[in-house]
């Protein structure tokens, strides 16, 4: 050979290569796990903003590869990581590739199918404890649990589900005067793209509870009775 210990060399540096980047996916792994995104489409920005640069990238790529999304190229997971962790904070960021969307609100990311759901105009009545709603909206679930729908209004009453209305209004049950849809999602922290598929439930003509957020007055039991409470699976995830 015309360079002796070449491809010994080679075969070293590769070795190297590899060791190196075992450590940093063991890294990406950790770092993955502190900000609560492994397994999840929801990932927490404000432990990654004490990340250097390179690991807040190897902690995004492995979040999607871990839900089962196409990667971005080097070029558009740098943006991301820019508008993500240093985006003004009103910002509306939304990347969009390849059927999927990445959102932030309140310091979290939010890993999305990239769809366009309508909900229905109509009611939907309900009975029974669970109900199917149309392709892609997701399932609704009416669960016991204290403070929740008075179970004989439910019983008695015309259940059935609407989608949002821009003059619904709730007393939260235990909470002083009424709120408007738009004040009780910031309450409770539900993100803009899920306000119009976020569903509502009304009782003869009256809004008795929204999902995933409260139960509204005067359809609320006592604070240790049990009554229906309504939860709401989106078929995102």
């Amino acid at each position: 050979l015309r360079w002796p210990g070449a491809l010994e060399s080679i075969a070293r540096s590769a070795g190297h290569c590899a060791d190196a980047a075992e450590l940093a996916a063991l890294q990406a792994e950790r770092d993955l796990a502190v900000a609560g995104g492994a397994g999840s489409r929801v990932l927490h920005l404000v432990p990654l903003r004490q990340l250097s640069a390179a690991r807040q990238r190897a902690v995004l790529r492995h979040w999607l590869a871990a839900a089962g999304a196409p990667p971005l190229s080097s070029r558009r997971l740098s943006d991301a990581r820019h508008q993500l962790l240093q985006g003004r904070s009103d910002a509306d960021i939304r990347i969009v590739w390849r059927g999927w969307q990445l959102r932030r609100y309140r310091d979290t990311a939010w890993l999305l199918a990239d769809s366009r759901l309508t909900p229905p105009v109509n009611p939907i009545p309900w009975v029974g404890d669970r109900l199917e709603l149309a392709a892609g909206l997701g399932t609704l679930r009416r669960v016991a649990r204290a403070g929740g729908i008075d179970p004989q209004r439910w019983h008695n009453g015309r259940v059935e589900v609407v989608y949002r209305d821009p003059g619904v209004r709730c007393r939260p049950a235990g909470r002083q005067g009424s709120r408007d849809f738009k004040a009780i999602m910031q309450e409770a922290g539900i993100p803009p793209w899920q306000r119009p598929i976020l569903p509502i439930v009304r009782i003869d003509g009256q809004t008795a509870a929204i999902a995933n957020c409260c139960v509204c007055e005067p359809f609320a039991v006592g604070p240790t009775s049990s009554g229906w409470w309504v939860e709401w699976a989106p078929a995102s995830g």
